[in-house]
């Protein structure tokens, strides 16, 4: 099980810093506070705005 958990951090460690590279992802530290964050789509030549649902996942290991 060790074993999976470990293939599966470094899974999602690979494909953070992959969408993080194509702009797709940002990570915010703890010192960055805003009210609201919102993503923006581009379709059809219109821009879509979406309004950021924020979960909190807290793992134990």
């Amino acid at each position: 099980i060790l074993d999976l958990m470990i293939y599966r951090n470094e899974l999602i460690e690979k494909n953070i810093k992959n969408s993080e590279k194509n702009g797709n992802l940002k990570i915010l530290q703890n010192f960055e506070v805003y009210k609201q964050i919102y993503i923006y789509e581009k379709e059809n030549g219109s821009i879509l705005k979406y309004p950021v649902i924020w979960l909190e996942v807290i793992e134990c290991q």
